[in-house]
């Protein structure tokens, strides 16, 4: 059921999911409370933080009011966010991950694209910088400047079709503000008990959009850390998440006509190989498993020889 507060005629909400980050917070929100629009409410959710989270925020709520917390217990950044869009009152909702930052007048720039455009989302840019001692950081693209004409009215599935074909497809919803009463109408939120949530909620987000504009600018700054969801080591729940995005997309998928079908294969191709190339650091008992349900059922036209063989046979050196 949709929140309805809108007298309060709050223009953005923030959504932070916050798990253990009190070391970023004050520079994490301090990016928000910064902005040129002062016409936002930051939404916390402590997702049963045990260090100096819950603190910080109290803190950082003590000077300035449009902050909120909320608290659950530890369910993980997608019951998080979800929590956050229940509770949002804005005409539009940004979400920033509590160790990232957004450049100044990042929420004031989108939310004009928005409002003049009466957009289901903008999607902008990021750039991403590595805090500490990183070794082998994941290699991440967000510039999507030469395939999406900036300013530009798309439909979701138009600038779904382009970023798959060029290969920038990005999943992260930190890089689009997305208007409140078309995710409540579309009853779309985070699914629960997995990983790599984004890559369903965003996708499903492309697939169902009729308004969107790309806006061509570096606005978030994305951390590279040590122990992250990110940078973590590539395990067998990773594995069974994307199977489960897979399973949930290609539901989707029926629903759609024969082109937008294609680029759906397409990009399942780019993720479930992706898969099997990350997959070959699994001890090979898990290596076998995967191979054999990658190579059967709905999976199997999407697996390429090369990725069986990586898969299968390429070794992983452990780091010293």
């Amino acid at each position: 059921m949709e929140n309805d507060r809108t007298h309060q005629n709050i223009s953005v909400s923030v959504i932070i999911p916050v798990y253990n980050t009190g070391i970023y917070l004050e520079e994490a929100i301090g990016s928000i409370t910064a902005q040129s629009l002062g016409n936002i409410e930051i939404i916390t959710i402590d997702d049963g933080s045990t260090d100096n989270s819950p603190e910080i925020l109290q803190k950082l709520r003590d000077k300035d009011d449009r902050i909120k917390i909320y608290t659950q217990s530890n369910q993980g950044p997608s019951e998080a966010r979800n929590y956050g869009i229940k509770e949002a009152s804005g005409d539009y909702i940004l979400f920033l991950d509590s160790d990232d930052m957004l450049q100044n007048d990042t929420i004031d720039k989108c939310y004009k694209q928005c409002i003049n455009n009466d957009l289901d989302f903008c999607t902008f840019d990021a750039e991403s910088f590595i805090d500490g001692d990183l070794s082998s950081p994941p290699i991440l693209t967000y510039d999507r400047s030469k395939c999406l004409l900036p300013n530009h009215l798309y439909s979701g599935i138009e600038a779904f079709k382009l970023l798959i074909d060029y290969e920038v497809y990005t999943p992260s919803p930190c890089l689009l503000m997305i208007k409140r009463k078309f995710l409540l109408s579309n009853n779309l939120f985070f699914l629960k008990g997995i990983i790599h949530e984004d890559q369903l909620f965003t996708t499903t987000l492309y697939l169902r959009a009729n308004r969107i504009i790309y806006y061509p600018h570096i606005l978030y700054k994305r951390r590279l850390r040590c122990n992250s969801i990110m940078t973590s080591v590539f395990s067998w729940r990773n594995v069974s998440s994307y199977l489960k995005v897979t399973d949930e997309i290609k539901e989707i998928q029926i629903t759609t006509d024969k082109s937008v079908s294609n680029t759906i294969d397409l990009y399942l191709t780019q993720m479930l190989n992706a898969v099997a190339y990350n997959a070959h650091v699994l001890p090979i008992k898990e290596r076998i498993k995967l191979f054999k349900v990658l190579t059967s059922g709905i999976y199997r036209k999407y697996i390429s020889n090369r990725s069986r063989v990586i898969l299968l046979f390429k070794k992983h050196l452990k780091p010293q």
